[in-house]
């Protein structure tokens, strides 16, 4: 079983003040997510709870003894709403393994919490460090200890606690001398989904293969057709005229180039729960839809299980009779439970009533006229590549500056990127004054309604 634990940069900083306010051991415990997918699990942090003075029977720079009384609650809290728990302490002089004193606590306590637990939870304890780093270990039920394979801060920055070390082929020699060995790194140890693999999907999909990203989740439920072959990457004649699965052309082609890359095609609509649920293990989303209703989910999605998305959109406004009229892109990154896009006007409530609302009278919702990449024209007749691979180079250089910033300005100041071609206007945006009703749900994890949707 691989496993990883996944946190805010907000949560983080809350353990930090807490586990490191002086030189003294101290310990928190925190209610955790979870997110199944075969052979992986991801934790997600959703609540921490703080021991107090009382609660503590010594807590020195070398040692720590705590009363076990408050935890009935917190096993309690944690069966009810499907959650499981994580123990976190410090160790102040900085040693970076677990000590034989913290085996024996943690077999004792976890102990209990398994007679307490079915097979389904996973258990885990943790170690911060005075540096920020964090490592950690999973308990199964015969007490047994398995690395927590990752720790993951997701923020304005993404931020890998890893022990793993980078592996080297010739053919990413030139993207370590580009960026350096730690943001290389980071890009292979991050299991990254793309949702919609046509034109703009497929370039993400392109570039993050060759930049060294190591497993790729690719989800979309269309075929491919001959009038996508002015802008699917990856895709040929024979694919439309077998009407080959979009996914699985692009991850046959891929496979091919002997890059390493892990792919998994998802050959399903973003709202149908498998999906959701391969999404759910990973640690960064590229969105590459174009519905409300797409967007909508993924970013519901984002918040539940601690990811980053990053969302796409590109516009060709054709002019009345022939030609183009405008050309830009955006990127958005949105942080789990900060400023979604339903907030920041990228679609409306009335827009997703109107899918809906078209999805029931038709039994689909296909206006290409209307929701497409081009305004006023037959989407089949510009083509759009270029742009499609302009909005996709700003996206993933948007993620490796999320893992190591390499602009001018700090990362926090960098919610929206936005370019007019036609306009000759680049621009970083900082939003302000948005709200997520489902920030109390970041880190929630798996539930009886996935993502609070009727799915």
């Amino acid at each position: 079983m691989s496993c990883t634990l996944t946190m805010t940069s907000i949560q983080k900083l809350k353990l930090q003040e807490y586990l490191l306010q002086d030189n003294n051991e101290r310990v928190a415990w925190a209610l955790c997510g979870q997110a199944t997918n075969g052979l992986k699990k991801k934790l997600t942090i959703y609540e921490f709870f703080f021991l107090e003075a009382k609660d503590y029977i010594e807590n020195r720079p070398n040692r720590v003894n705590w009363k076990t009384d408050f935890l009935m609650p917190l096993l309690e809290k944690a069966e009810e709403k499907g959650l499981t728990l994580v123990k976190f302490h410090n160790h102040p002089r900085g040693c970076n393994n677990f000590s034989v004193l913290d085996d024996n606590s943690d077999r004792e306590v976890f102990r209990s919490i398994h007679n307490w637990f079915d097979e389904t939870n996973t258990v885990a304890s943790c170690i911060l460090l005075p540096d920020g780093q964090i490592f950690g270990r999973c308990i199964d039920e015969k007490l047994e200890f398995y690395p927590i394979d990752k720790v993951v801060e997701v923020g304005s920055s993404i931020i890998i606690h890893s022990s793993k070390q980078l592996t080297m082929n010739r053919f990413n020699e030139k993207n370590v001398l580009a960026f350096g060995e730690d943001t290389y790194s980071s890009l292979q140890q991050l299991r990254v989904a793309v949702v919609g693999a046509s034109g703009t999907g497929s370039q993400v999909i392109e570039q993050l293969v060759r930049n060294g990203v190591k497993e790729l989740v690719i989800i979309d439920d269309d075929v491919v057709k001959e009038k996508n072959l002015n802008r699917i990457t990856n895709t040929g004649i024979e694919d439309s005229d077998n009407e080959e699965l979009k996914v699985f052309a692009i991850k046959k082609t891929l496979d091919g180039y002997g890059l390493g890359a892990d792919i998994t095609a998802i050959p399903k609509n973003i709202k149908d729960k498998s999906a959701i649920k391969e999404l759910s293990t990973c640690d960064v989303v590229f969105g590459c839809v174009d519905t409300a209703e797409g967007r909508h989910i993924i970013n519901k999605a984002a918040t539940y299980y601690s990811i980053s998305y990053i969302d796409i959109g590109v516009g060709l406004e054709a002019k009345p009779e022939v030609g183009i009229n405008s050309v830009s892109a955006a990127v958005h990154y949105i942080q789990p439970g900060e400023k979604p896009l339903i907030e920041r006007d990228v679609y409306t409530s009335e827009d997703l009533a109107n899918e809906y609302n078209n999805q029931i009278k038709d039994g689909n919702y296909e206006d290409d006229l209307n929701r497409g990449y081009i305004k006023g024209a037959i989407e089949d007749r510009p083509a759009v590549i270029s742009l499609n691979s302009c909005a996709a180079s700003l996206a993933v250089l948007d993620l490796i500056a999320r893992l190591d910033n390499f602009r001018y300005i700090e990362n926090d100041e960098v919610d929206k990127i936005s370019v007019s071609i036609s306009g000759e206007i680049f621009r970083y945006e900082k939003i302000e004054g948005t709200k997520d009703k489902d920030k109390a749900c970041i880190g929630r994890g798996n539930c009886e309604r996935p993502l609070g949707l009727t799915l």
